[in-house]
C-alpha cells in the first residue's frame, strides 16, 4: 500500500531534503501552501499523514493543528510538525506550569491557575504537542532520524490488517 503525505507549509523548500528523501523512500507527497489547499486535500482525497510546518500562508501551524484536533475527520490522523530550530521560543495564550497540567492533574505541588504573564514563553515543539501533533521534527535534525521517527509514528497509526481467525 502506498503511503499519501501532505506538507502544509507557508515555505515548501525548507524541508526539501526530507520531502526527497520520503519521495526516494516510495510516499507519496503533496505539497499545499494554504489551510483551504489543506482543509481541501483531507476531504477529497485524504491523506496518512499530515506533515506541517510552523506557518502557513493564510494561518498558523500551531492553530491549524487545534482546528484539526477540535472537528471533522481529520481528528484522528497522524500529524508530524516541521519546526526551523527545535528551541524556538512561542508565547502561548495559555502555558502549561507543569507535566502534571497536560494531564488534567493538579500534582503534588502544583498551584492553582496562575495568571499569564510575559515570562510565559513555550518552545514551538512544546506549542504543536499540546495543539495534538504526534511528533515533532526540528528541519536541523538528520534526515535519516527524521524518517525513521515518520514511519514510527505511521507504524502506530495505520490500522493493521485484522488477524485471520480460524474456528474449528
Amino acid at each position: 500500500m502506498r503511503v499519501n503525505v501532505v506538507y502544509a507549509s507557508r515555505e515548501p523548500n525548507r524541508a526539501a531534503v526530507i520531502l526527497e528523501a520520503l519521495q526516494s523512500a516510495g510516499v507519496s507527497v503533496t505539497v499545499a501552501q494554504r489551510a483551504k489547499e489543506v482543509h481541501g486535500l483531507l476531504a477529497h482525497r485524504g491523506c496518512d499523514l499530515l506533515l506541517i510546518g510552523s506557518k502557513l500562508v493564510d494561518e498558523d501551524g500551531v492553530e491549524f493543528v487545534k482546528g484539526l484536533r477540535t472537528k471533522g475527520p481529520a481528528k484522528q490522523l497522524p500529524i508530524v510538525a516541521l519546526v526551523e530550530h527545535a528551541d524556538a521560543p512561542v508565547t502561548s495564550a495559555a502555558p502549561t506550569k507543569h507535566a502534571y497540567a497536560l494531564f488534567g492533574k493538579g500534582g503534588p505541588s502544583a498551584p492553582a491557575a496562575a495568571p499569564v504573564s510575559s515570562k510565559d514563553r513555550v518552545s514551538l515543539r512544546l506549542a504543536f504537542f499540546q495543539a495534538g501533533a504526534d511528533e515533532c521534527l526540528s528541519l536541523n535534525w538528520d534526515t535519516a532520524e527524521c524518517l525513521a521517527r515518520i514511519k514510527a509514528v505511521l507504524r502506530r497509526t495505520q490500522a493493521s490488517a485484522p488477524e485471520e481467525l480460524i474456528k474449528m
